[in-house]
């Protein structure tokens, strides 16, 4: 049978395959000695996989992220979502304070004790540096006062970055900032912090904020990176996609005559 369109599965359990579009099961003996035999559709490797998408400890590419991050949802390092499972990577955290005191401590220990990759930087351009060599998850910014830091133009210059799009910026601020009668969070929001929090010198404290951030924010954002992996991948592929649950019924179809993303 000749002029066959490959075409690109995606199981219901996110792995993709790239194979022929025969369903003869005697195509291969009748071209056996015409054509190279026929290989089973291979997984992406680790060298392949290119973007955010994940892999899982089989190798298999996925572009899956948790609908919520919580302690229920987490087994054995991994996230599940639905019937799938993602593997959790550990995140990355960059502290960005002028001097070290209570609350830079506390934050230090806080990250720490949830086993985060944390760095710490003193300066802004220190910051910077170490923030386009590593991409940080998530970046902490001492916002207290402008002697020792100018946060405001830590937290620009790296939000210009095009490696800033899915990490969380967040602010630390003193504990009398709300006490206005106007709200004060619209212009730092503008500037590029995802979010703003109060001082805290307790250990304790500290880990309430961040289980909050990984919980909404980080969350978010990995949603969000996940999706564009998959609208990527599907724009650049010119072969036709099917997706199937469990029991190989066809939940979607794409074909090359769809639209591509602007």
């Amino acid at each position: 049978i000749m002029g066959c369109t490959p075409s690109l599965h995606v199981s219901h359990t996110g792995v993709i395959y790239c194979g022929e579009n025969d369903s003869s099961p005697s195509h291969s003996h009748s071209a056996a000695n015409h054509q190279p035999p026929t290989t089973q559709p291979t997984p992406l490797t680790h060298n392949q996989h290119q973007g955010p998408a994940e892999l899982n400890q089989h190798g298999y590419g996925r572009a899956v992220c948790p609908l919520a991050w919580t302690p229920s949802q987490t087994e054995c390092g991994f996230l599940r979502v639905g019937p799938m499972k993602v593997l959790k990577k550990k995140l990355k955290v960059l502290l960005v304070f002028g001097r070290e005191d209570s609350v830079s401590e506390a934050w230090w220990s806080a990250c720490k004790r949830q086993e985060y990759d944390v760095a710490i930087r003193r300066t802004s351009q220190d910051a910077l540096k170490a923030f386009l060599e590593h991409t940080h998850d998530l970046v902490i910014i001492d916002a207290r006062s402008s002697k020792y830091l100018n946060a405001d133009n830590i937290c620009s210059s790296i939000r210009v970055t095009v490696h800033s799009q899915f990490s969380v910026l967040v602010g630390v601020v003193k504990k009398n900032f709300a006490d206005r009668e106007n709200p004060t969070v619209g212009p730092m929001l503008k500037n590029g912090y995802n979010r703003i929090v109060t001082e805290v010198s307790t250990v304790g404290g500290v880990l309430n904020d961040l289980i909050q951030i990984e919980h909404s924010d980080l969350t978010n954002q990995c949603q969000l990176r996940a999706m564009q992996a998959v609208f990527s991948a599907l724009d650049a592929c010119k072969e036709v996609v099917h997706i199937t649950d469990t029991e190989h019924r066809i939940q979607g179809l794409r074909t090359h005559r769809d639209c591509h993303l602007p």
